[in-house]
């Protein structure tokens, strides 16, 4: 699942871009990815502080915001929360193709995309963030190009059968927030990815429409709140029980996952009770 999760996250979205206003777009993608990004970003840096603490690593407070900085514009992200790239990655190609969708054809957005992603590929720029907007912008033109052809009978078998015969001779994988190979081929990567997402959407729908499953409906409307969160959690949780020296990795696994979810329900019930929906844009 790992090689099409962000691909996926683009394409869905894409999927739900609709049909708004430019400075509508802008406004609700101000309020439900840079308000959580902003907010989740500082709330990773306080734990992120309180774990070099607890490791009794040195820590000076200026060269820390300094180093923070060359980070968040280095590699659009700061290091407390790693994942909320995707936040800011997003906005901006929520931004861009808000202003030339109905500028340009569909092949050529979708071609200037590759090539673009391509040339962040060979060229590998110093300023990281900027490498996977082009792919990002990819899949999530795919998705709004998509979002109800991608269900016909014909489109998802023929994405199975690529899927199938991609994964039995060139698996591949591709971390597209750095656009790095981690195996197999970069080009094939990124039509395996396109019908892995395809084949995972039509079973999804199939599977929602024929079966009741609430707990995964639940983690599916409130999914922002996992994304923002689960990394700070996790990680100052395993320094915790790093710190009481347990080893198994199955156990501190378990233990993270545990604790995630039961933070994750105390959240939802102050969220609820306090109307604080605005910190994860909802």
């Amino acid at each position: 699942m790992f090689f099409w999760s962000m691909a996926w996250f683009f394409f869905k979205a894409g999927m739900f871009h609709g049909n708004k206003s430019f400075k509508e777009t802008i406004k609700k993608s101000f309020r439900r990815l840079i308000v959580p990004f902003v907010v989740f970003s500082l709330l990773g840096e306080i734990v992120y502080v309180l774990r070099m603490v607890l490791e009794h690593h040195p820590f000076i407070f200026s060269a820390f915001v300094k180093s923070e900085i060359i980070e968040l514009v280095r590699s659009g992200y700061l290091i407390g929360n790693l994942p909320l790239w995707f936040l800011l990655s997003l906005f901006v190609i929520k931004f861009f193709f808000s202003i030339i969708n109905n500028q340009i054809g569909r092949v050529v957005l979708l071609f200037v995309s590759l090539i673009l992603s391509i040339l962040m590929h060979i060229i590998n720029p110093p300023i990281l963030w900027l490498m996977n907007i082009p792919m990002g912008m990819f899949f999530y033109a795919t998705g709004f190009f998509l979002s109800e052809k991608q269900y016909k009978k014909q489109v998802f078998f023929l994405s199975l059968i690529c899927l199938l015969l991609i994964a039995s001779f060139i698996d591949s994988e591709v971390s597209i927030v750095r656009l790095m190979t981690i195996f197999g081929n970069f080009y094939i990567w990124i039509l395996y990815a396109l019908v892995a997402v395809i084949v995972a959407n039509n079973l999804s729908k199939w599977l929602f429409s024929h079966m009741e499953i609430g707990l995964l409906s639940s983690i599916g409307k409130n999914s922002m709140l996992l994304y923002v969160t689960h990394w700070p959690i996790f990680k100052l949780v395993h320094t915790i029980i790093s710190l009481v020296v347990v080893s198994n990795t199955y156990i501190q696994l378990s233990v993270m996952t545990i604790v995630l979810f039961i933070i994750y329900n105390i959240e939802m019930r102050l969220i609820n009770r306090y109307k604080l929906g605005y910190l994860i844009g909802i």
